[in-house]
């Protein structure tokens, strides 16, 4: 088969024992061009040919630039021949005179695997001949009853794997002798172990996932191909999926132990049971038997303990860490790890159904590891705020509206009691901050942002406000924002207090008893800024 186009290489296919002609040999590659050798070969998407009965062949549309290509026929061991043609040859159809091709018989390999190891998907067994994890290199076998026979295996170093799915049972370095006959090798028992400990900022994990990947493996293009019979039977093949992902389980001590590594350099993540995947770290991993190492992954981390009141150990705790997010479980010893914090404030909490612990706040420095924390579970009242609202003269102010929000966690209408005091209780995750407004007489009171720590002492608003905004228009009614700039958004406010804001050319907007300061009004796209004075009057006009 020669293609229209392209360079053409020709040759002479034959017994290496006797340099006989071997009729019906296939010489072939991957096209060149396309999404990657791997989904190349499973798509088919190749050029061919088959050598004659004089074990001639040619084969066209070869295209500029370094390709392999292989030769194979029953019985004998598959033969690769690297070519690179010159992008400035006389003739782009001139042909390339490969010579003569021998093909000599192939040494069986027989694999033999614990089948305790084999999921109830199987297992298969396959030789690399190019030792780079493509597709259109390997020769395959199933294995049955803990063993598998891959025939017709070319002299050489090859690579020998079994695979259960996408898990990694045996990897072995294997030297083909190529004396013909079988040639044993053992993957019933581990050829390396390798164990150790992983930290993350200087603290031992909290169990997780250690996700080890081979940097010098090639990432290639994937492909998963699915086929559903005329019976309805479906059936998936993956190609180009290249060398698997090592997935290594840590305990809860932080150790780990796996025997599905080989020598050699890895790039290793660490996932932790929640929150993100941590950095990489990369490990060389050398010849040997069993090799120990220490896994420091970068971040910070915050360890401890959780007890009840009598000091027992509380197992399945949910402790959080409420600035970030982070959370862990406990483990049957009441211990937790904290992982991927970031340095300064912390605050956490333990939780178990309906007990929590005190929430403990703590500076979290990289320079230091913070001490182990002991939380204490008990029934304890949800974390209280209290508003006062003042006069100008500082006598409480009771009846008022009182409008509470808490950041990132909305806003609540309260009533303040015959002390001028508006309480409420707040759940975990504790707000960053709050802040609170009042309304009472037509008096305005209007406070800034505190933090939670501040809040927790008390928050006093004092009703202030004495000037008045008007703003008028020439349009049609309208439903404008006014805002505090800088500060509350007072139409809010008012929708809370079932009061709209309404304006049009016969209704002025006119809003009484601010604090003094400067406040934007829009309607539209239009905007404006009024300044209100204490006792004064502040006007504006919002037209076009």
């Amino acid at each position: 088969l020669v293609a229209s186009s392209g360079r053409v290489a020709t040759g002479r296919v034959v017994r290496a024992a006797d340099g006989t002609a071997v009729a019906g040999a296939r010489v072939w590659t991957t096209r060149q061009g396309s999404d990657g050798p791997d989904i190349a070969w499973a798509t088919g998407d190749l050029l061919t040919a088959t050598s004659g009965d004089d074990g001639r062949f040619a084969l066209g549309g070869l295209l500029e630039g370094p390709l392999t290509l292989r030769v194979e026929a029953a019985g004998f061991a598959r033969t690769q021949v690297a070519l690179t043609l010159d992008a400035f040859a006389e003739k782009e159809d001139a042909e390339v005179d490969l010579g003569t091709v021998t093909l000599s018989a192939g040494t069986a390999l027989h694999v033999r695997v614990d089948p305790a190891k084999v999921g109830p998907e199987g297992a298969v067994a396959r030789a690399d001949l190019g030792n780079r994890w493509q597709d259109a290199d390997l020769l395959m076998a199933q294995v049955r009853n803990g063993s598998a026979l891959i025939p017709d295996v070319p002299a050489g170093n090859v690579t020998v794997t079994v695979l259960s799915g996408r898990r990694l049972l045996c990897e072995r370095a294997v030297q083909v002798l190529g004396a013909g006959g079988e040639q044993e090798v053992e993957c019933q028992r581990p050829a390396l172990t390798v164990a150790g400990r992983v930290t993350v900022g200087g603290v031992p994990a909290d169990g997780g996932m250690l996700l080890w990947q081979n940097p010098g493996a090639e990432a290639p293009n994937g492909l998963i191909q699915n086929h559903v019979s005329p019976g309805g039977l479906r059936q998936q093949q993956v190609a180009g999926l290249g060398r698997p992902q090592v997935d290594v389980e840590v305990g809860l001590d932080g150790r780990f132990e796996t025997d599905q590594l080989t020598s050699g350099t890895w790039v290793v993540s660490w996932r932790p049971e929640a929150g993100t995947l941590s950095g990489s770290v990369k490990v060389e991993i050398p010849l040997g038997s069993h090799f120990e190492t220490v896994l420091p992954f970068a971040g910070l981390a915050l360890a401890g303990r959780v007890t009840d009141e009598g000091g027992r150990p509380i197992q399945d705790a949910r402790v959080r860490e409420l600035m970030s997010g982070a959370f862990a479980f406990t483990r049957a010893d009441g211990g937790f790890v904290l992982a991927g914090l970031r340095a300064g404030k912390a605050q956490v909490q333990a939780r178990l159904r309906d007990q929590t612990s005190e929430l403990r706040e703590l500076e979290i420095a990289p320079e230091q590891p913070a001490e182990p924390l002991l939380l204490v579970l008990g029934r304890n009242e949800a974390p209280a705020l209290a508003v006062r609202v003042v006069d100008r003269t500082g006598a409480p102010v009771p009846g008022a509206f009182v409008f509470l929000e808490q950041e990132g966690k909305g806003q609540q209408l309260l009533t303040s009691a015959a002390d001028g005091t508006a309480r409420s209780t707040t759940e975990a995750p504790l707000p960053p901050r709050i802040r609170a407004a009042a309304f009472a007489g037509g008096v305005w009171g209007f406070g800034p942002w505190v933090s939670w720590a501040e809040a927790t002492d008390g928050v006093v608003v004092a009703l202030s406000g004495s000037g008045t905004l008007s703003v008028r228009t020439d349009r049609p009614e309208g439903l404008p924002t006014v805002s505090q700039v800088g500060g509350w958004d007072v139409g809010w406010l008012l929708r809370l207090l079932g009061a709209p804001l309404q304006l049009s050319s016969e209704r002025p907007l006119v809003i009484g008893g601010l604090p003094e300061g400067r406040y934007e009004v829009a309607l539209g796209s239009t905007r404006i800024t009024v300044e209100v004075s204490e006792g004064g009057f502040g006007e504006g006009r919002l037209d076009g």
